[in-house]
């Protein structure tokens, strides 16, 4: 059992046994955690090339983190007069950086996307993320989430 220096904001023990192995990610799950609580696991995803072979290895992390905040968007259109909750100050959220050579182009494989969905099946069984907003009238927004920062108003 890994030493946690400070108390993060989920369990990493649980997350890491959670998150994919094999399939590409065939390296064994690392983790740090931060002062502030939020912990990034990384790993490497075993890439191949256009004909099948194993062609290198693709460096990302996994950050989970907690809301600083609650954002609130204004709906328009058929939905007037109602808001979207998109975050929720102290929920968890996630977040997939490729750190690789690569990293600005997203992979040279493409494989953030492919890495984003996989992540997400993990999370969404952790309850890390945006797993479904509420949708909700104007007046509930403001009794409910009276901090709320308002985008589109």
């Amino acid at each position: 059992m890994k030493k946690i220096p400070y108390k993060p904001v989920v369990d990493p023990e649980a997350v890491v046994n959670k998150l994919p192995h094999g399939s590409g990610i065939d390296s064994m799950w690392g983790w740090n955690t931060f002062k502030n609580g939020n912990v990034t696991f990384y790993n490497s995803y075993h890439v191949m090339n256009e004909v099948g072979f194993y062609d290198g290895w693709e460096d990302f992390s996994v950050r989970v983190f907690k809301i600083k905040r609650t954002i609130i968007n204004v709906l328009r259109g058929p939905c007037e007069g109602d808001v979207q909750v998109v975050f929720v100050e102290g929920d968890l959220d996630w977040q997939v950086r490729m750190s690789g050579t690569f990293r600005n182009e997203g992979s040279r494989y493409g494989v953030r996307e492919d890495l984003e969905q996989i992540i997400e099946i993990a999370m969404s069984e952790l309850k890390i993320g945006m797993i479904g907003r509420d949708h909700m009238s104007v007046r509930e927004a403001r009794k409910k989430y009276p901090n709320a920062e308002w985008r589109g108003v």
